[in-house]
C-alpha cells in the first residue's frame, strides 16, 4: 500500500472514526486510490437503487450511507443455513488524504458499482517575492 494511503488501512481507520457503527449497521468495503488530479473511491453495493444512497463531504471526510432492503421472497418463514449478506443500513466514513474540490465532485452508480471522483484542489506554486530597499 502506498505510504500516502497507509492511514486508510481498516485497523488504523477503526481507531479514528468520529462515530461507532451500531450493531445493526453494516460497513462497506472500499477501494481508495489517487492520481495527480483526483482521489477515487470505489465500492460494490449490490441490491440497492441510487436513491437509497446518501453521500456527504465535509472538510477532509467522505461519508457513504445507505440502506439495502431485503426482498421478502419467501415471507418470514426462513431458516437460514448461512447468512453472510448484510441487509439494512450501512455506512463508511473515509478520511481523505488531500483537500478536494467539493463542487466538482462526481459519483456514478452502475451495475452495483459506486465510483466517486473527488478532484484535488490545486495548490498554488510558491513564488519568490523580492524585497527592495527604499
Amino acid at each position: 500500500m502506498p505510504e500516502s494511503l497507509e492511514f486508510l488501512r481498516p485497523d488504523i481507520v477503526a481507531h479514528h472514526l468520529p462515530w461507532e457503527l451500531s450493531r445493526d449497521e453494516g460497513e462497506l468495503a472500499v477501494d481508495v486510490f489517487e492520481t495527480e488530479q483526483a482521489i477515487f473511491v470505489k465500492t460494490a453495493i449490490a441490491g440497492i437503487q441510487p436513491e437509497d444512497l446518501k453521500l456527504s463531504l465535509a472538510a477532509d471526510t467522505l461519508t457513504i450511507r445507505g440502506v439495502r432492503r431485503e426482498n421478502d421472497v419467501e415471507g418470514s418463514q426462513r431458516n437460514y443455513l448461512c447468512q453472510e449478506c448484510h441487509w439494512g443500513p450501512f455506512s463508511r466514513t473515509i478520511i481523505l488524504p488531500a483537500e478536494v474540490n467539493i463542487l466538482k465532485s462526481q459519483a456514478t452508480f452502475k451495475s452495483g458499482l459506486l465510483v466517486i471522483k473527488l478532484p484535488k484542489v490545486r495548490k498554488r506554486k510558491e513564488i519568490k517575492v523580492t524585497v527592495e530597499d527604499e
